[in-house]
């Protein structure tokens, strides 16, 4: 049996109907190309592209990243902000207005550097 990519083997659903999972597996198993091509039409493989980035900013994120970004003292004070927000990425970004939120993403999207300063 072939998978989709990072789809793990299941068993069915034991009783009446299937799971919306099961029903987008067995899409995949009747025809992996159509699904791959209907993926890549409807953006999912590019989502998946930008929260894989985004759960690398959430695990790297941390005050010498922020001080290189924000300079000393607003990096200090975001670096806290993340830190009380539980290092939850999605928590700290609410606490940001959008202009902050907007230079993170482009940092992320366009700075090589980038990781080099966690």
């Amino acid at each position: 049996m072939t998978h989709a990519p990072h789809m793990p083997a299941h068993r069915p659903t034991e009783g009446v109907g299937a799971t919306r999972y099961e029903m987008f597996f067995a899409a995949f198993q009747r025809n992996p190309d159509r699904y791959r091509e209907e993926m890549a039409e409807n953006g999912t493989f590019y989502y998946n592209e930008q929260v894989n980035q985004l759960i690398r900013l959430s695990n790297s994120i941390n005050h010498r990243m922020l001080v290189y970004l924000f300079g000393e003292r607003l990096g200090a004070h975001f670096a806290e902000r993340y830190v009380n927000a539980d290092r939850n990425l999605l928590t700290f970004f609410s606490l940001l207005d959008e202009n902050y939120q907007l230079f993170l993403l482009h940092e992320l999207k366009t700075n090589d550097a980038l990781f080099a300063h966690c």
